[in-house]
């Protein structure tokens, strides 16, 4: 019995954290997304690990207020500038 309940709890939680990892997966394709169609190109392989940085440490409510508040030239100097906020 507490051997079924322990594999029950584990299976809610790997399901939760799947759940999770999912979305953020999805929030971040639909922000990449959104910086491909903002600059007129493909975001290279640095840019992208750069923008999932940003993400993770500023928020995805702020990286898309700058994806729709910055012009396209300002946009790619955020993206390149590390001390960016």
């Amino acid at each position: 019995e507490a051997a079924h309940e322990i594999g029950k709890r584990l299976r809610d939680e790997g399901l939760r954290e799947g759940l999770r990892e999912g979305r953020d997966e999805g929030l971040l394709q639909m922000l990449a997304l959104q910086f491909k169609l903002r600059l007129d190109r493909a975001l290279t392989p640095d840019e992208l690990d750069a923008l999932e940085r940003r993400v993770h440490t500023l928020g995805a409510e702020r990286v898309g207020r700058v994806v729709l508040d910055m012009t396209r030239e300002a946009l790619d100097a955020w993206l390149h500038d590390p001390d960016a906020t």
